[in-house]
């Protein structure tokens, strides 16, 4: 075949527009190799989000059981750019009821101003710490590393158990039906100098009243047994408030449970108590907890503290055994004893033998309390719920009447319905009130 002019023109021209468009091509390849390296060379020229200021509009908040308190977390962001991530450490005893404590933003070219608006229910009594917030700083390329940073405030939420003040009861009627004291012989009441008797030393005795002679003529050093001076005492009224803090309690919704109302209670009558110049002592037993009897201001406050710090324990020691272990504080006085649990079927021997207990240690004429913290379980909303929680309540009715036939003051309180002043002047005084 013989090529005419004509086509080895075309043919050239063709064989230099594939090496026109090669070329084009590599140039092309080129320039978007330079892309990664501008990008990089740019964003690392960008910084990331910083400059932050952050700030909470309370530092220390006082509520009690119910309340609602309300945080609001400023954030300020002045230079960079990227997202921007902040939360507030919420305690888990603390329920978010509104809002939220975590947010995400986009740092731009302007300052960022947001902030954090959420609501707390405050479920259950304590001290509790919303921690400094945390703040999470990302670039946007993700080329440079993610900054951590923490706020410089923390908010103190110090929830206090929504105790009735019963100390503004001014009826005079019910100072007669409330269970009072007898007039009793404290044990840290002050001394007298009438001599009493020799006897082994006891924890909480003064240092000062031990006897080195008697002990020393007893052979008690061989036998690790130390001899105290025993006084006549000045008389004083004295209550004792034994609280269940055991597993049993926890029976009920994860927000109220009869912990909580027992906790409530306690602290509503030993206010109530110390206010009418008893010595109030208190025992929560399953926990080890022990404060013992005294009068006052600073009694009241330490029996806040302590109930404050309150969870329910672990162990199933018998209450016989905590009123075993404080007999040396209870012997020869005749105390009102309050015992506040949730009487079950399991735990009716439990309660009869720390009753006997108590009396066989502080004589017949101690008066015994035994509320009965009741009213099943507050998340009983369908028909057969409420028919199983009124099956439950009839369960316990044998063992609430035997309790009541072993000579305690056995009161039934249902939180759901009845508030606990209301619960103190219209069935406290009553005798007999345990069956409804």
């Amino acid at each position: 075949m013989i090529w005419s002019s004509r086509m080895a023109s075309e043919f050239s021209l063709f064989a230099l527009l594939i090496l026109a468009g090669i070329f084009l091509a590599n140039i092309f390849l080129v320039l978007l190799s330079f892309i990664p390296l501008l990008f990089t060379v740019v964003s690392l020229n960008i910084l990331p989000p910083g400059g932050h200021e952050i700030s909470r509009n309370q530092k220390m908040v006082e509520a009690k059981v119910n309340d609602m308190v309300h945080l609001v977390t400023n954030l300020d962001v002045t230079r960079g750019r990227g997202l921007v991530t902040v939360s507030d450490p919420v305690p888990n005893r603390l329920f978010l009821e509104k809002g939220t404590n975590f947010r995400v933003f986009w740092k731009g070219r302007r300052p960022l101003q947001e902030m954090l608006d959420y609501t707390l229910h405050c479920t259950r009594g304590g001290a509790y710490e919303v921690g400094e917030s945390r703040i999470e700083a990302f670039h946007f390329s993700g080329l440079l590393q993610t900054e951590f940073s923490r706020g410089k405030s923390a908010t103190e939420i110090v929830v206090k158990h929504a105790s009735d003040d019963l100390r503004k009861l001014r009826d005079p009627r019910l100072s007669i039906k409330i269970p009072m004291p007898a007039s009793s012989i404290s044990r840290v009441n002050a001394l007298t100098t009438d001599f009493k008797e020799i006897r082994e030393y006891v924890k909480g005795d003064a240092f000062r009243n031990i006897n080195w002679k008697a002990t020393v003529r007893s052979g008690g050093l061989d036998k690790n047994v130390i001899l105290v001076n025993d006084f006549e005492r000045e008389g004083t009224k004295r209550v004792w408030i034994f609280l269940d803090g055991g597993r049993g309690m926890a029976s009920a919704s994860s927000i109220k449970n009869a912990f909580e109302y027992g906790l409530q209670a306690a602290l509503g009558l030993s206010r109530f108590y110390l206010a009418r110049d008893c010595e109030v002592g208190l025992s929560i037993y399953h926990q080890g907890i022990t404060i013992l009897p005294d009068g006052g201001r600073r009694q009241e406050r330490m029996i806040i503290r302590r109930l404050l710090g309150a969870e329910i324990g672990d162990d199933d020691l018998p209450l016989e055994r905590e009123v075993r272990r404080l007999g040396g504080h209870i012997a020869g006085t005749s105390p009102l004893f309050i015992i506040i649990t949730r009487v079950r079927g399991s735990g009716a021997g439990d309660l009869m033998d720390g009753m006997r207990q108590m009396r066989r240690i502080s004589g017949s004429n101690s008066r015994i309390v035994l509320l009965n913290v009741g009213g099943g379980d507050e998340e009983a909303i369908t028909d057969s719920e409420r028919l199983a929680e009124r099956i439950a309540e009839l369960r316990i009715r044998p063992v609430l009447r035997s309790l009541r036939s072993s000579g305690a003051y056995l009161i039934t309180w249902n939180p759901l319905e009845q508030d606990f002043q209301e619960l103190v002047v219209s069935r406290l005084g009553r005798s007999g009130d345990d069956a409804n």
